[in-house]
């Protein structure tokens, strides 16, 4: 969420905020974020609304984020709900369409398709910590031969939610590792087995290493970048 925030000040000179959120824990989670780190990146949330899973209007939504003089919007959606307000903000003069920084939970499904021609005319960006395009990582570049020969595409351009695909990839060896390392699958060794693995480099970064007993996280800030979602439904990497 910081990153989120930094991002819409970084590239859209964007003091004045308007975070459109679930009403859900995921979204109340972010809502907290959002209220510690505006103000030491000198941002203002100047409008926060609420919309619940299954909404089908956002309307009112967009007509508060321009009242309250917004000048871009982080938004919190998954792909269903996220569809539907790029659909309505085009509706919008295009004076009036804010830019939007988003969570990367829209593009966990078909959000190229259910938005559609709204993708051309919003400003949006997501955030995301990884991308196959351009990547020379090994570990990056095996899994993504053992995804196209696996599924039949032709490009990494076609890999769907490659976010998912190699964090899948790089937990499914860090558990490996530390089951090897405990001797047995009960749970306490396992976790203090992640705590103390060695170095090792994996598609998405190399972890040096991955958790400790004090941290449980691990990915870190230098593995965000955003994208911007084509018509096709690729990822595509932004400076």
């Amino acid at each position: 969420m910081e990153a989120m925030l930094v991002r819409a000040k970084s590239h859209y000179k964007a003091n004045r905020i308007c975070a459109v959120l679930p009403n859900t824990a995921w979204g109340r989670s972010s809502d907290s974020v959002l209220g510690a780190k505006a103000t030491t990146n000198g941002i203002r949330v100047v409008a926060t609304r609420w919309y619940n899973w299954g909404e089908q209007s956002f309307v009112e939504v967009l007509k508060s984020c321009k009242t309250a003089n917004a000048q871009a919007m982080v938004l919190v959606a998954n792909e269903k709900e996220a569809a539907i307000l790029l659909s309505q903000m085009v509706d919008l003069p295009a004076a009036e369409r804010l830019p939007i920084v988003a969570h990367w939970g829209m593009t966990g499904g078909l959000i190229h398709e259910m938005a559609g021609p709204a993708l051309d005319k919003v400003d949006l960006q997501v955030i995301q910590t990884f991308s196959f395009i351009g990547n020379t990582r090994p570990a990056a570049k095996r899994l993504a031969s053992w995804i196209l020969k696996d599924s039949g595409l032709s490009t990494v351009q076609q890999i769907q939610s490659p976010v998912g695909s190699a964090h899948a990839y790089d937990a499914t060896h860090l558990l490996a590792l530390a089951v090897n390392k405990a001797g047995n699958t009960k749970g306490d060794d396992i976790r203090r087995a992640l705590e103390s693995l060695p170095a090792f480099e994996v598609a998405v970064r190399s972890y040096t290493p991955a958790f400790t007993d004090k941290r449980h996280d691990a990915l870190t800030p230098a593995q965000v970048l955003f994208v911007r979602i084509e018509r096709s439904g690729s990822l595509i990497p932004l400076k």
